[in-house]
């Protein structure tokens, strides 16, 4: 990213941080004081606390958790993501904390009073708001700690939405159990900002779910490039997005569907035409490959920053673009349009005709271009690689000295993981490795 937008984004992102913590000072002073000698009023004291500031993490994550609300303000989702992700982490870490400490207080039992529902009153009622908020966080969390790594995406993106959930149970169970809210106005009206804040973001995500505010377009054309790989044409019908290199948008074709991030390939200026390759590898890009032309489109984007830097020439460092299999798709304008004489590509596939743009790639960077073959079984030529990326392939190629170069990589999250973990092994500095990450 430039150094402009990337000051203008950092101070963003410090804008929406103190937000989040101005939003908390005031919660320690809406709940009742205990009387510190009587541990039942300390550990009330803890249970209201942790319940307020887990509603408002949650509220923060609901929030940033809205790209079509983050995307007015923002033009790289990824680090808010990351903020997403923590506030929903410890968020749920509070809440569960918050009726251990209830029980504690009033001396029940954990098991029969905090987690089996109860109907016998008006008061168990409002409580049972709470334990029903519980569980759906309960389930995320089984489900994003314990079996992440053995569920599909899929299954595991619809049951994260329970956190969702999860708060607003939890704030209509505040009003008739609530001590604090009930003897204090603060407690009150903060509540009811809350409540009028979740509207209007719920309002702002359902505008968005009916696919108002996107870009409508129809498919030109697609073809499969290489084994696996389509390129798909699409054309503006009315308004039109003008991405720049390195952005990503996302892609739906039906009210209430399911949406995927892809990079941008190519724009055409003249028409507004966007060029699109993805891999298929699921059902939703097997759908997405047998799109017929005219079917209808709706694109939502761009976002992204991470060629920005590079596209507004203000890198006079050695660039060096390392990609795996389609994680090409955001370098291929930029190389092809470049006539820097400092840029390299690291191009790690299994077999050569998996190597997508590969030609066009070759004769425009010449011995800048890396091909590396983790399972060809022709003999390797000039700079052409077998097996893995590794820091004996990157030092041959650019020489030991890399603190003055300035790496990109896209690939699969193992890939980049990977490369980064080499380059930061041969001293390049954090700063001047950047890797493309989705905002959702």
């Amino acid at each position: 990213m430039n150094s402009r937008s990337e000051t203008r984004e950092s101070q963003r992102r410090g804008v929406l941080v103190g937000l989040i913590v101005l939003s908390l000072l005031p919660l320690p002073f809406f709940v009742a004081w205990p009387n510190w000698s009587l541990p039942s009023t300390v550990w009330l004291y803890v249970a209201a606390l942790a319940g307020y500031v887990g509603i408002v993490f949650l509220l923060w994550m609901y929030i940033l958790g809205a790209k079509s609300v983050m995307g007015l303000y923002f033009d790289d989702l990824a680090p808010i993501r990351r903020i997403h992700k923590w506030l929903g982490t410890y968020g749920t870490v509070l809440l569960f904390v918050h009726p251990i400490a209830i029980t504690l207080s009033y001396g029940y039992s954990l098991l029969t009073y905090s987690l089996l529902p109860r109907l016998d009153d008006s008061f168990e009622r409002s409580v049972t708001w709470g334990r029903f908020a519980l569980y759906a966080l309960v389930i995320v969390w089984i489900t994003s700690a314990l079996l992440r790594s053995r569920m599909a995406f899929r299954p595991w993106k619809y049951m994260h939405y329970l956190a969702y959930l999860a708060l607003p149970l939890a704030l209509l169970h505040i009003p008739a159990i609530g001590s604090s809210y009930g003897r204090l106005d603060a407690p009150r009206v903060y509540f009811m900002s809350v409540l009028l804040l979740l509207v209007l973001v719920t309002i702002l995500r359902l505008r968005h779910l009916f696919l108002l505010g996107r870009c409508t377009y129809l498919v030109r054309r697609q073809a499969e490039v290489s084994p696996g790989v389509w390129m798909l044409t699409l054309r503006p019908q009315g308004r039109r997005i003008t991405p720049r290199s390195g952005q990503y948008v996302y892609l739906q074709w039906s009210l209430l569907g399911e949406e995927h991030p892809f990079s941008v390939l190519q724009v055409d200026e003249t028409n507004g035409e966007l060029t699109i390759a993805y891999k298929v590898s699921g059902a939703w890009t097997n759908k997405l490959a047998s799109l017929e032309e005219e079917s209808v489109v709706f694109v939502d984007g761009p976002y992204g920053t991470f060629l920005d830097r590079v596209s507004a020439n203000e890198v006079a460092e050695p660039t060096v673009c390392i990609a795996a299999g389609i994680g090409i798709t955001p370098f291929v304008e930029m190389l092809l349009r470049s006539t820097a004489s400092n840029q390299w590509l690291f191009y790690a596939n299994q077999r050569p005709e998996t190597a997508t743009f590969a030609k066009q790639l070759h004769r425009r960077l010449g011995d800048r271009y890396i091909s590396i073959m983790s399972h060809a079984d022709t003999p390797a030529r000039a700079n052409d690689e077998r097996g893995r990326l590794t820091d004996e392939t990157l030092t041959r190629y650019l020489g030991s000295d890399l603190q003055e170069h300035r790496f990109f990589i896209c690939g699969n999250e193992d890939f980049m993981q990977s490369t980064r973990e080499i380059l930061t092994t041969l001293g390049v500095p954090t700063a001047h490795i950047r890797t493309e990450a989705f905002g959702w």
